[in-house]
């Protein structure tokens, strides 16, 4: 007869409970102070939308908390001895990630359910809105616990979890640092919207969300009339929320399926999985390239001696160059736990993945895609925003004065005025916004008495 399968393990969550029950304490009276704190305000506040605005900037301290819990939970994969004498024991893995997943997750939602019930009495009228606090902090806990997990299962040492899970939660502001230092230089004009960036980053665009709870006040509400405000509906921000908790759960998902065929042997490898040792290289070797390249543009003692023919220094080059190497290799050095690295495939790996970089460059120089000539067309602007250095900013709405701030547009381009060319010039800013909703924004340099600058003055009179 076929036994049962479990997939929880009492004797594994009671332990992870107990074990690390100094954990919930510091973490139960930490944000005890800090939320009577924020519902404590005097005045003529309300209490409960107080509560409300302050879940957002609580993501740091789950951010934080979130690695630690699985860090504590999920250590025994980065000591061998330990790792092997427990998964020898007769626990399947499946049993043992849920019950320790279980274990992480009560540790944030459990201390929040007793800071709600020991808040309503504060709350008064609206102390239902304490379970909605409640809510919303395990939905946002939910999402760092499960880029904690999957980081802890990517890899095989706690120093690179860690990196890794920074990797993780600010990968969009990687990229976005990446093209500012690397292709922006190349795309004379071009402005990058950094809202788009920050969306995908919730460390960042959680404490900006503080719309959850939506409360009708009075018109000249007096000290003791907050209590006859109505509660009325929830705020955009959950949106945001129970999306980011659904990449969690995936994120959880992904880990569980790294936990299955998890090799015991890489406990203590730098990262566990062979699939995203290529991913990380390549990462970490273009990072340090960006990285070195800032750093070699600030020695100007060398800029008279390394000048490209463009004018630029020479020097930024060289030290892009050195920082691919650098980092290619110590990147190399980390994956594989030793200094002997250096075979004729490492430079061929590394000889591709710098033609490609500097294939990107040479199509962002070229302006292959059409984005440092692209204009709007005029029927296609909703309105612009016009803004010189030297004027106020003006907006408009009008096709045949759209159509004039588009030739000025295309002036700009044609001119390519530099800053080193000695001739006084202006910035003049362009913000269009579309009728398809998209926004396009460009900054350009415009030199004194080019056609450009005459375009501008006629714009702003």
């Amino acid at each position: 007869m076929k036994s049962r399968t479990s997939f929880f393990s009492w004797p594994v969550f009671k332990k992870d409970i107990t074990r690390f029950l100094p954990l919930w304490v510091i973490y139960l009276v930490g944000m005890l102070l800090i939320v009577v704190s924020t519902v404590s305000v005097g005045g003529h506040r309300n209490p409960a939308r107080e509560l409300g605005r302050g879940i957002g900037a609580l993501a740091l301290i789950n951010f934080t908390f979130a690695l630690i819990s699985a860090q504590l939970l999920f250590g025994e994969l980065f000591k061998s001895r330990l790792c092997n004498a427990l998964h020898a024991m007769p626990v399947r893995r499946e049993t043992r990630f849920i019950s320790h997943v279980l274990a992480g997750l009560s540790f944030g939602v459990i201390p929040n359910l007793i800071i709600a019930l020991l808040i309503m009495p504060i709350l008064e009228t609206f102390w239902f809105t304490s379970l909605l606090w409640v809510g919303a902090m395990t939905l946002q806990y939910l999402f760092f616990f499960g880029v904690a997990v999957l980081a802890m299962l990517l890899c095989g040492s706690r120093f690179a979890t860690v990196l890794m899970y920074f990797l993780i939660n600010f990968l969009a502001m990687v990229v976005l640092w990446f093209i500012e230092t690397i292709y922006l230089p190349m795309t004379p004009g071009v402005v990058i919207n950094y809202n788009i960036f920050h969306q995908f980053v919730p460390f960042v665009e959680m404490p900006s969300q503080v719309n959850y709870f939506i409360i009708e006040l009075p018109k000249n509400i007096g000290v003791e009339e907050w209590q006859s405000a109505q509660f009325i509906g929830f705020g955009e921000s959950w949106g945001y929320l129970l999306i980011c908790a659904g990449v969690g759960i995936g994120m959880l998902a992904l880990a569980f399926c790294a936990y299955r065929r998890r090799a015991l042997e890489t406990a203590g490898d730098f990262i566990a999985v062979k699939g995203i040792r290529p991913v990380f290289l390549v990462l970490y070797t273009l990072c340090s390239g960006a990285f070195l390249s800032i750093f070699g543009s600030l020695f100007t003692v060398f800029r008279s001696v390394f000048v490209s023919s463009d004018g630029n220094s020479g020097i930024y080059w060289i030290f892009l160059l050195v920082g691919l190497i650098g980092g290619f290799f110590v990147g190399k050095m980390l994956l594989a736990r030793t200094i002997r690295v250096f075979q004729w495939k490492s430079f061929l790996h590394l000889g591709i993945l710098t033609i490609a970089l500097l294939l990107t460059l040479a199509a962002a120089k070229l302006d292959v895609l059409g984005i440092v000539r692209y204009v709007p067309d005029a029927q296609s602007v909703q309105n612009v925003r016009l803004n010189g250095s030297y004027h106020s900013t003006i907006k408009f709405e009008d096709e045949t004065e759209i159509q004039g701030v588009c030739r000025l547009h295309q002036m700009a381009i044609e001119d390519n005025c530099d800053r080193t060319c000695g001739k006084r010039h202006s910035e003049v800013m362009l913000e269009y916004q579309l009728k398809n909703g998209w926004v396009v924004k460009r900054i350009y340099t415009v030199c004194k008495d080019s056609t450009a600058d005459w375009m501008l003055e006629a714009l702003s009179k």
